[in-house]
């Protein structure tokens, strides 16, 4: 990965996320229903700071980005959903990645031909997907791998 590919804007709002994120996540469970019986997720519950550490972990190299479009909604990548991106990881075919296109971050498919060109694949819904027109293999640049959605739901 490219980790040297400066961000093009600072986005405080996402550090800020990141560096809070134990603060906003409640410390009791959601339960779905009530009946007379215990919830089956009692117990099972998540300390806020572990769920940092599985979400994030390697915190240098990671950096969260918004979505902005609705190209890669067959994989479970909506329009408003942020992205965990980790810039130390390697990217293999079939990863969902963060690349520089046209000075531009997308967020695409890799997938690596036999002969060993890298194509990126936009995977919208009910769709098999759709090629990235790469003219020049120097034009894009892989920043990193997506570990992560957070999906909204409102």
């Amino acid at each position: 990965m490219n980790a040297n590919i400066p961000l093009p804007v600072e986005i405080p709002l996402f550090e800020d996320l990141m560096n809070n994120l134990h603060m906003l996540i409640s410390n009791e469970p959601a339960y779905a229903a009530q009946s007379r019986f215990a919830s089956p997720c009692q117990g099972y519950e998540k300390d806020p700071a572990s769920l940092v550490r599985e979400l994030i972990t390697n915190k240098p190299a990671t950096k969260l980005f918004p979505v902005d479009g609705y190209s890669m909604v067959g994989v479970g990548i909506f329009h408003g959903s942020i992205l965990i991106v980790n810039a130390a990881l390697d990217a293999i075919s079939e990863s969902i990645v963060l690349a520089v296109w046209r000075g531009k971050f997308v967020v695409k498919q890799l997938v690596i031909g036999a002969d060993g060109v890298k194509h990126l694949y936009s995977r919208p819904k009910n769709h098999p997907g759709m090629l990235l027109p790469i003219g020049d293999a120097d034009e894009v640049q892989v920043w990193g791998v997506v570990t992560h959605a957070i999906v909204p739901f409102i």
